[in-house]
């Protein structure tokens, strides 16, 4: 009689530990539902009375590749411009194309600056065509919800953008710097 109760209480810790070891993956599988709910990869959820079904949609992945990024106007005279000509090659090796979303980081305002000197970042424009002799384009601002509607393909040709930079008149001289980001929302 012994061995049968040994064997009965056996059978309920068993089943109390496979029990115990559900309750724990079905909270792992919560927790992750969770997660991946927060950061947008769950797209759907189905609960049925046995369990729950998950469903997941993987997002692709954009992968920006810049070249010539460090654009220098050279020498320009107060009152003047630099033609919108200046490019840089943008391309998306990633998964799925992407768009551009293009502003200035410098500073908290965005300016150009040099010292204690600077100029409104809306003196330097963008387009996605060549301009040799002309100021002509979009301004630059330092609002991060400027998209540039530009869509970058996966295929790897990518798209080019120039800039240009126009110098106020009785600007001080000095080597004035401008950073911009080029973020690519996928």
């Amino acid at each position: 009689m012994l061995s049968t109760t040994n064997n009965k209480a056996s059978r309920a810790r068993a089943a109390k530990s496979a029990f115990a070891f559900a309750l724990v993956v079905a909270s792992m599988v919560v927790a992750m539902l969770a997660l991946f709910t927060q950061i947008g990869l769950v797209t759907a959820v189905t609960n049925t009375v046995n369990g729950i079904a998950l469903s997941i949609q993987v997002q692709g992945v954009c992968n920006p590749i810049l070249s010539n990024t460090l654009v220098n106007f050279g020498s320009v005279q107060p009152g003047s411009f630099a033609p919108t000509a200046n490019a840089v090659n943008i391309q998306d090796s990633g998964s799925v194309a992407s768009n551009i979303v293009l502003y200035s980081t410098s500073t908290t305002t965005g300016n150009w600056v040099y010292l204690s000197n600077s100029f409104l970042v809306s003196n330097t424009v963008w387009d996605v065509r060549y301009h040799s002799g002309a100021i002509v384009g979009n301004q630059l601002t330092n609002s991060i919800t400027t998209d540039t509607k530009i869509n970058v393909a996966t295929s790897g040709s990518g798209n080019t953008l120039y800039f240009g930079v126009n110098i106020p008149a009785g600007q001080a001289p000095g080597t004035y710097t401008q950073g911009i980001t080029v973020e690519f929302s996928c």
